[in-house]
């Protein structure tokens, strides 16, 4: 806390006087202005991080759901592509053996 802050959060008078409506109207300006204002500042400047934060995090999860499709489309390929595979292999096989 700055020195100026010290000073001038507080309400002036002793423990067993009254404090009036305007004291209290000028303590709550002084300390909005020293604490509230940079709490909001500070608050803003947060939400603004994670705005861009969650933005980068839905790109991700973008690319992941687009990655998982690309996973299927290879695998399906795959399972198409094996049994025509064995076949071949079979065929092969079998021209090896009349040879």
């Amino acid at each position: 806390m700055s020195d100026d802050s010290a000073e001038l959060c507080g309400i002036e008078g002793d423990d067993d006087e009254f404090v009036t409506i305007a004291q209290v109207n000028r303590f709550a300006r002084i300390v909005n202005v020293y604490h509230g204002r940079p709490i909001k500042d500070d608050l803003r400047g947060l939400r603004i991080s994670m705005d861009e934060h969650i933005k980068q995090d839905e790109a991700i999860h973008n690319q992941i759901k687009g990655a998982r499709w690309a996973i299927y489309a290879l695998a399906g390929a795959v399972a198409f592509c094996v049994p025509l595979g064995l076949k071949i292999l079979e065929a092969l096989q079998i021209l090896m053996a009349v040879k």
